[in-house]
């Protein structure tokens, strides 16, 4: 487990810090960007200069089984909300070991799930 630590910092390390920081920017945008055009999810924290670059709190209201239940039939395991709004919202971790080609696919398939529950 240490080998594996050691060889995650040093390719960490290799980036930099700053293109690290811009990745996490990018994905961060992409994914606001899509809960800001999406009908049946939204960003918690409506204004953008207090949100959250790597933790993005979602809400899904109602639908929140469906959709933790579809994302985790294809591959993508989402956070659970806290206290009271545990059960309308979701946390999407936005980290450097997750790839912008990560984030794209959990947005095509979040928007897909929003069109399928659009006509449902």
């Amino acid at each position: 487990t240490l080998y594996l630590l050691a060889r995650i910092c040093h390719f960490f390390n290799q980036l930099g810090i700053q293109k690290l920081r811009n990745q996490s920017e990018i994905k961060a945008k992409l994914i606001y960007d899509f809960l800001d055009q999406a009908q049946n999810l939204s960003a918690f924290v409506k204004n953008p200069d207090f949100r959250s670059q790597t933790v993005i709190t979602v809400d899904a209201g109602q639908k929140l089984a469906t959709v933790t239940e579809f994302l985790s039939k294809n591959g993508f395991i989402v956070g659970e909300g806290y206290g009271i709004l545990k059960n309308s919202q979701f946390r999407i971790a936005n980290f450097s070991a997750h790839s912008i080609a990560d984030v794209v696919r959990l947005i095509e398939l979040l928007r897909q799930l929003d069109l399928e529950l659009l006509v449902s």
